[in-house]
């Protein structure tokens, strides 16, 4: 019980003792404070938004990291940098992805109608009314089906995941 006691003695005699000095360090001390408290802030939000990418991939269209899993109705989706999509008539473009076949590199675009896969070898569209199924068949591809065909999409690892539950989620938006 002893050291308690002496202990809050002495922070209030610290504390007493900056209470009563002078205007002048009573100052320094409070924008001391402040500066070292912003550094401490600034450092936190900074390393918040430049966390390193999963397994070394970062796309280069949108930040995946702010995609919250499971979609619901409710879910908003962030904001997709891809410059020279031509969207049609009320289309919004939600997500955008590398694909990665090897020799055959391209780009992989799901809208509020359509998906989009555009590669070296080939281009073409699947409306969103067309498919019959989306799902994931390895670590790093998914199949599209459609009534004439299934289409594999080869994806970074770390982009499967997202990229089914995003087309997914706009074929039920599409559905209703």
């Amino acid at each position: 019980m002893r050291k308690y006691k002496i202990f809050s003695c002495i922070v209030i005699t610290i504390l007493g003792g900056l209470l009563f000095l002078p205007l002048g360090p009573r100052f320094f001390y409070a924008i001391l404070f402040l500066l070292i408290a912003f550094t401490i802030i600034s450092f936190f939000q900074l390393t918040k938004f430049t966390q390193s990418p999963v397994n070394g991939y970062k796309n280069p269209y949108v930040d995946t990291n702010l995609y919250k899993l499971p979609l619901t109705e409710k879910s908003k989706l962030p904001p997709i940098n891809y410059p020279t999509f031509k969207p049609q008539t009320d289309e919004i473009l939600y997500f955008a992805t590398e694909t990665s076949q090897k020799n055959n590199e391209g780009v992989f675009l799901i809208t509020s109608q359509r998906c989009i896969n555009k590669n070296i070898t080939q281009n073409y569209e699947i409306s969103l009314k067309d498919i019959k199924g989306v799902k994931e068949v390895s670590n790093s591809a998914i199949m599209i089906e459609t009534d004439k065909e299934k289409n594999y999409i080869l994806l970074n690892s770390t982009q499967v995941k997202i990229t089914t539950e995003v087309l997914n989620w706009a074929r039920r938006g599409i559905l209703q």
